[in-house]
């Protein structure tokens, strides 16, 4: 940080990381090496559903039960080995569940928003997470490298949001049985019930951040 830098922004709220931000703010030893002040500023936009969303896709998710649909993508950074995608495909098949498989960089929020998706399959990067998160959507946390692994510990342990493989995906293949069960709980279980009761409140922590007196619209008081 230079001398000129008054604070810094970050890309999250409150109520989502409040060790972190705390830590961040009051921890001693921290503060002798990041000694600037931190605002949260996230989320910027609302989470709501555009009143006409147009493709052949959409229009297939407008057709499904509430809560019914996993969705699967790794971004535009995430790769498989081949054969843990053929493990990935059968997984998906096995489970007899409805499910969306994005090989490209997808329009991720227009999905993620729909009423029928009630999972999402992510390799836990910051921006699929986030999304995750303001759409109420919980996750199938499959990460792959760099912060991800944190990110997946987030939702999965102290959000309560997620499940994740046994196995490290980078580690080694995740088997076919194993995403059977991951996607059936997730989608028809009693734990898949109670993550998605959880992330509604994060959800709405989020709403309530960027509202006024929110801690969103604080930090740029």
């Amino acid at each position: 940080m230079t001398g000129t830098t008054d604070g810094v922004l970050v890309n999250t709220w409150e109520q989502l990381e409040p060790k972190t931000l705390f830590s961040l703010k009051n921890n001693k030893i921290l503060r002798q090496i990041f000694n600037k002040s931190v605002y949260p500023v996230e989320p910027l936009v609302q989470p709501v559903r555009p009143e006409c969303l147009g493709g052949e896709l959409l229009e297939w998710l407008d057709e499904q039960p509430k809560d019914s649909v996993i969705y699967v993508s790794f971004g535009s950074g995430g790769t498989l080995s081949s054969q843990q995608t053929m493990e990935l495909a059968w997984g998906l098949e096995m489970s007899q569940q409805r499910f969306i498989w994005v090989l490209r960089p997808p329009i991720e929020h227009d999905i993620l928003d729909h009423p029928s998706v009630g999972g999402f399959l992510s390799q836990c990067g910051w921006n699929s997470t986030f999304e995750s998160l303001v759409n109420g959507v919980p996750m199938i946390a499959w990460p792959l490298y760099a912060q991800q692994n944190m990110n997946a510990t987030l939702v999965e342990e102290d959000l309560g949001v997620a499940i994740r493989p046994k196995v490290l995906p980078t580690k080694g293949v995740v088997g076919r049985e194993e995403i059977m069960e991951m996607i059936t709980k997730i989608i028809e279980d009693d734990d898949g019930v109670k993550m998605r009761v959880r992330v509604k409140e994060v959800q709405e922590n989020a709403i309530k951040a960027y509202t006024i007196e929110g801690s969103t619209w604080k930090s740029f008081e």
